[in-house]
């Protein structure tokens, strides 16, 4: 497909881990924001840049704003893309109603023999269709419909930077797996079931080329709060992937790089990102960096090892200790706490807190008795606030009956008056009681940390119940 077509080329990780990528290491990442030399090979170019890092309600994502940043930086500074036709939302300005007004503005100022740059990096989800990811702006709520209905189809952003006949380049690192990226495994969506990413069906239009979403999930550098696949791709973009050393980096070489760094770096998820399109189209021109020497960033994030196996004396002997089946059975039991109470296992499942609790009294018995208190004294302030309040509403109602009966007496309006006087002190009465009777700030902090302490007292107990610990 030639270039003065379109070109669209979707850079795609999806999804998050269900583990974090390592506990440790002693790896230092090099910074991709220092300055570059202006290559000036994108004067005819435009570039819209977008992260979001901090969303209203979803979780956070660290280091996502900051990958967008340095890609602006790049293209400007590095690419030579006039700053005029650069666009770079962040955090609260990334909507579906700006992505795409932008997009369609920017469209019309690609001069000839140009390319719309669009690079993503945030959260995703799968639609509900099943045929496509959706690209979650900072507004986006945890619930489904919201996640439907604000979420921005991958497609619908690119058909309208490339309308059927500009050439287009987009790197998205976004989950589109249905889970959080904190590696929890827990559903973006509380309560809901985590899904499989969607897998795209190439278009038929020969001008169109996107990636199929893959199987893989998404995360952060081990050691760095950075997301990896936008951050080692930058590198690559720097310096890091030019291996002839020529000072040319074209697609392929960038992400063939990054590819086999992800593979190194991380091992505890699998993080294989695909290309579908044209692997020769030139990135940058004079990169002279160095990126971290694959050598080293095997030897020092390397783990220890787990064992396997294992064996323990029984009856006949010996037996062999399954850990890859009792670690699957704690996942199943693993407790985590929330903001208002507990939920269980690889879908977070909602979970009676009295239950919970009633478990949790033989591990950790002072914690737990912070929640039964603090708890308590919440539901008791509730309910004294409600039941005084009704009762004020009620007296007031009265009051305004009585009076409507004695019309011959000329106290209708005086017994109207009272009645609304009344039910207004009866919510008001309400309402203080509530404030009352309320946990305080400090009340809430401890019981938040108890909780905590709860769900990690249980955790340990179970995996060493099933001898992982």
């Amino acid at each position: 497909m030639s270039l003065a077509h379109v070109t669209a080329l979707l850079l795609l990780v999806s999804s998050l881990a269900t583990a974090p990528a390592l506990a440790s290491t002693t790896m230092t990442w090099p910074s991709v924001s220092g300055p570059l030399p202006n290559a000036r090979i994108g004067k005819n170019d435009v570039v819209l840049v977008a992260g979001v890092g901090r969303p209203f309600v979803l979780p956070p994502i660290p280091g996502a704003t900051e990958n967008a940043t340095d890609w602006y930086r790049f293209f400007v500074e590095g690419r030579g893309v006039p700053v005029e036709r650069a666009v770079l939302l962040r955090d609260a300005d990334v909507t579906k109603e700006n992505l795409l007004a932008e997009a369609a503005r920017l469209r019309g100022l690609v001069k000839a023999g140009g390319t719309f740059w669009l690079v993503f990096i945030g959260h995703g989800a799968p639609a509900l269709s099943g045929d496509d990811g959706l690209l979650l702006g900072v507004d986006v709520q945890a619930t489904v419909r919201s996640i439907e209905e604000r979420g921005l189809p991958q497609s619908t952003l690119l058909a309208t930077a490339g309308a059927g006949h500009l050439p287009v380049v987009a790197i998205v690192d976004a989950c589109f797996s249905g889970v959080r990226s904190d590696g929890s495994g827990q559903p973006l969506v509380p309560g809901a079931q985590a899904t499989l990413p969607v897998r795209r069906v190439p278009p038929s239009s020969s001008t169109l080329t996107l990636l199929s979403a893959s199987e893989q999930v998404a995360g952060p550098l081990p050691g760095h709060d950075r997301p990896a696949f936008s951050y080692l791709l930058l590198g690559a973009v720097r310096g890091w992937a030019d291996d002839d050393g020529d000072g040319v980096v074209k697609i392929g070489e960038a992400f063939a790089y990054s590819k086999k760094m992800l593979g190194l770096a991380v091992r505890e998820r699998s993080q294989v990102p695909n290309l579908v399109g044209r692997d020769d189209v030139v990135l940058f021109r004079g990169a002279r960096e160095r990126g971290p020497d694959p050598a080293r960033l095997v030897t020092d994030t390397l783990p220890t090892p787990p064992t396997t196996t294992r064996t323990r004396p029984s009856t006949s002997g010996r037996d062999t200790f399954d850990r890859v089946a009792a670690e699957e059975a704690w996942k199943k039991r693993r407790v985590v706490a929330t903001s208002t109470g507990f939920v269980r296992g690889a879908y977070a499942t909602a979970v009676d807190e009295a239950s919970i609790l009633r478990e949790g009294a033989s591990v950790a018995p002072e914690a737990a008795a912070v929640v039964r208190d603090v708890s308590g004294r919440s539901g008791f302030a509730t309910t004294a606030g409600i039941g005084v309040g009704v009762g004020g509403v009620l007296v007031g109602g009265l009051g305004g009956g009585l009076a409507l009966a004695s019309v011959a007496n000329g106290d209708i309006g005086a017994g109207i008056v009272g009645g609304f006087l009344g039910s207004l002190l009866g919510i008001t009465a309400g309402v203080m009681s509530w404030v009352a009777l309320a946990p305080s700030e400090a009340d809430l902090t401890r019981l938040s940390s108890a909780r905590g302490d709860v769900a990690e007292a249980l955790n340990v107990a179970e995996r060493r119940r099933l001898g992982l610990d």
